[in-house]
């Protein structure tokens, strides 16, 4: 039903919807856009509270201001722009919502255009933490603290190997 409204509903059902792209040529490729065209973030010249220790695992950070405004009520055909940098710009689609807490809930959805990529966006209580995944780099949204989050490019490479799994009975 595109271009009718959904309200989110804490104590109901997943809501599924899908974005659409708005004028981005190529949703397949990462686009440049500034803060105020719509991207669910805006530039901060704040880091928040917590410190940014040396993780090897980063590769990339930008500190900014989360505009929940775009999350809180959702027109279907709607596209959320995730400006994670400057010059990296994705066009979500939005597959479903789910409650998590009184005042919380997750948005699940993938990038339009890149198969095998998923968006995780938790939100509630003014604050956000989120994952996007692409077949080869991985982003994370968290708070930092005083309405400022941290977006990281983190290289999955510099983690440590996995162990081998705990079988019961181990």
């Amino acid at each position: 039903m595109k271009g009718s409204t959904a309200d989110f509903d804490m104590e109901g059902d997943a809501i599924s919807f899908e974005a659409t792209n708005q004028g981005i040529t190529d949703p397949s490729m990462p686009q440049a856009i500034s803060d105020d065209e719509g991207g669910l973030f805006v530039a901060s010249t704040q880091h928040g509270k917590v410190d940014t220790i040396e993780d090897p695992t980063v590769i990339r950070v930008r500190y900014v201001e989360v505009n929940f405004a775009l999350l809180e009520k959702a027109e279907l055909g709607d596209t959320l722009i995730l400006n994670l940098f400057d010059d990296l710009v994705f066009t979500a689609v939005l597959d479903r919502l789910e409650a998590t807490t009184s005042d919380g809930y997750s948005w699940i959805g993938h990038l339009k255009g890149i198969d095998h990529s998923q968006v995780m966006l938790v939100i509630g209580g003014g604050q956000m933490a989120g994952n996007i995944t692409l077949p080869d780099d991985f982003y994370q949204v968290r708070f930092a603290g005083s309405g400022i989050h941290a977006i990281y490019r983190t290289d999955q490479s510099a983690f440590p190997p996995e162990e081998e799994p705990i079988l019961p009975g181990d």
